[in-house]
């Protein structure tokens, strides 16, 4: 859906030529897909991963881009799970609160919630507590652990450590969470 909405964006902006008719249908199709696989307390889940919030943070982000006002429901109940699931230390985890699933529910509140809207003042706290556990310990390699599924769990430590960097920079772009102006090594 994210390649299609793309070309829809091109379209729009004059960069390709077309009319765009079979990628707004396919968009719509993949949207409400993704709309019936969302779990009832807002999440989704992947074959490929062990954690619900990087799901649910491809999936949301996705519909937010790209499916228009039909997928408000379903973005709201992102938010109100990444919500419910903050950890006391600001974190997000699945088991344990991981700089990993942190970052991915810091990028989706930031998103989803960047335009205002009902909880957008809770998820700007969120954030601000969300980068705090990020610089304190998003940057430590050994507590990675591991979430992705191939033969057997792993933990990319680059990929991990560029989410984590990811979302501190955006967050670093929002002014009302520019809290995280201390370096992190």
């Amino acid at each position: 859906m994210e390649a299609l909405g793309c070309h829809l964006s091109a379209l729009s902006e004059g960069l390709v030529d077309g009319d765009g008719g079979r990628y707004r249908d396919a968009v719509a199709r993949i949207a409400a897909w993704l709309r019936g696989r969302q779990r009832p307390d807002g999440s989704w889940s992947d074959k490929w991963h062990a954690s619900p919030f990087f799901a649910t943070m491809r999936c949301a982000l996705t519909l937010h881009r790209y499916a228009g006002p039909d997928a408000a429901e379903a973005l709201r109940g992102s938010v109100d799970w990444l919500l419910e699931r903050q950890r006391e230390n600001g974190s997000w985890g699945r088991w344990e609160g991981t700089a990993e699933e942190s970052a991915y529910a810091v990028r989706t509140l930031l998103e989803l919630t960047g335009d205002g809207g009902p909880r957008s003042r809770e998820a700007r706290e969120a954030v601000g507590r969300g980068c705090d556990f990020l610089v304190e310990h998003g940057l430590d390699v050994d507590r990675h652990p591991p979430l992705w599924i191939g033969k057997e769990l792993y933990a990319p430590a680059h990929l991990v450590r560029a989410a984590v960097l990811g979302a501190l920079i955006a967050a670093r772009r929002e002014p009302a969470t520019n809290n995280t102006t201390q370096p992190v090594s």
